[in-house]
This record gives structure tokens, C-alpha cells and sequence, in this order.
């Protein structure tokens, strides 16, 4: 789950990295919304899950949640305030929560794990629409994404899908924990290699196969970019322990 914080207080912003470093999530910090909404806007930089402290602006606050809920409709928000007099307005957003401070260790674990919880069940599904026709597959028989150019070519069980998606677009669809991009052309399910090295992992395809393993069954070869060595790499590993 990819978290952003927004908290002006710095020993409230200090409070919840620490929290959240106990955990898997990744976060990003911010001590202003403008910030904030710039990476969201001009670096298209996506979240699934806001923690924005109201107090910092209260109504601006308010329409910067309306313009991350525009840009970002699927993402969980919730507010974090002293007062409850803004109650009212947060929920016309769909507020996931509406935390009251202190903001202990007990409160934050508890909306992190329902938003995890939430999150993994919505995202059983793909969706994306190609040529005026919307599809919604079952996520866990994605094999991979291959990206060529401004088409997503979606290997599914054995029929192939395309939609004109980006890579940050189709990770955000997707389980952090069976999903990984090795590639800027690829995103994998880790549920489907059959072997990996540093420079390659082997796919199961019924499509296409350039690779023959030592027990003469047919795989696809895909590389993995020195970018993302190091994720591909830590991802295999936990995805191993689980």
C-alpha cells in the first residue's frame, strides 16, 4: 500500500513515520498540500491511501481532497483533526475515516489494516476499457503486462488482452504483494515464475515462448532491468517466505 502523509506539525508527521515504518507500507511525507497535489498532478506520482491533516488549511484542505478524489477516485483518504466541526464536509468526498488526534500507535494500526483490508479485496479485479467496451478480469490469472509503446498488452490464462494504459496506471489496479515491475516495458505475477536469475525471470505463457528449462517445457524469457533489480529481487524473496 502506497501511503502519502500530509501533516504541517512535525512531531505529528515524525509520530506516524515511526509507526509507519513498523509495517510493509511505503509513504511519502509532505508538510503542505501544495506540495502534495503537485506531485500528484504535474509528476503523476499515485497513492492509494491519504492521511491529510484538515487543520493545516481547513477548507483548502478540503478542496485539495475533492481534486485528489478527481485525479485519483479509487484511493482511500482519511483526515486527521482536533476538531470535529469539519465532519460534515469531509464526508461529501467519501471519506474512508476521520481520525481525532493524539493520533496513537492503536488508531493508525487499526485504519491502516482496514484500508489493507479494503484494498486487497478490491483489488481481486482488473479493469480497463478498449474500444468503448469495459472488461473486468480476474487478477489472479494475469500472468504479466507488456508495455510497447501506449498499449498494454495483458496475457490472461490463454487469451490476450490490450488497453492504452501506463505502467503507474496498471500497478495501481493491482496487489502490491503478487504484482512487480521488472521492466519499464514489464509487470509480472509472482505467482506465475517458474525460475528467475538477476538479469531474467521465467514466465509461464501459453502465447509466446523463446525458453526451454532443463525438463523441456516451453517458457518465456523476460528481462529485468538494472532499475528495478533491487525490487524485483526483494519482492521474490518475500513472496518465497509467505
Amino acid at each position: 500500500m502506497q501511503i502519502a502523509i500530509c501533516e504541517a506539525s512535525l512531531s505529528e508527521l515524525n509520530k506516524m513515520e515511526e509507526i509507519l515504518s513498523q509495517h510493509t507500507f511505503e509513504y511519502t511525507s509532505y508538510s503542505d498540500v501544495t506540495r502534495l497535489i503537485r506531485d500528484v498532478e504535474e509528476k503523476k506520482i499515485l497513492f492509494e491511501f491519504y492521511l491529510l491533516n484538515i487543520e493545516a488549511d481547513g477548507y483548502h484542505v478540503i478542496e485539495v481532497a475533492k481534486k485528489l478524489r478527481s485525479l485519483s477516485p479509487n484511493s482511500l483518504i482519511v483526515f486527521l483533526t482536533n476538531d470535529e466541526k469539519y465532519m460534515p464536509l469531509v464526508f461529501e468526498i467519501r471519506t474512508f475515516d476521520y481520525l481525532i488526534k493524539p493520533i496513537t500507535k492503536q488508531k493508525l494500526d487499526l485504519v491502516l489494516e482496514r484500508a489493507a483490508h479494503y484494498l486487497s479485496i478490491d483489488k481481486k479485479y482488473f479493469s480497463f476499457t478498449y474500444k468503448k467496451i469495459r472488461y473486468i478480469l480476474d487478477a489472479s490469472k494475469i500472468l504479466y503486462f507488456e508495455k510497447r509503446g501506449r498499449t498494454a498488452f495483458i496475457y490472461y490464462e490463454d487469451e490476450l488482452y490490450k488497453c492504452n494504459m501506463t505502467a503507474a496506471e496498471i500497478l495501481k489496479q493491482l496487489d502490491n504483494n503478487n504484482f512487480v515491475q521488472i521492466h519499464s516495458a514489464y509487470i509480472i505475477n509472482l505467482n506465475y515464475i517458474k525460475g528467475y536469475t538477476l538479469k531474467y525471470v521465467l514466465m509461464r505463457n501459453s502465447f509466446l515462448t523463446n525458453f526451454t528449462s532443463s525438463n523441456g517445457k516451453k517458457l518465456t524469457k523476460l528481462p529485468i532491468s538494472e532499475k528495478y533489480k533491487k525490487l524485483t529481487k526483494n519482492k521474490i524473496t518475500n513472496f518465497i517466505k509467505r
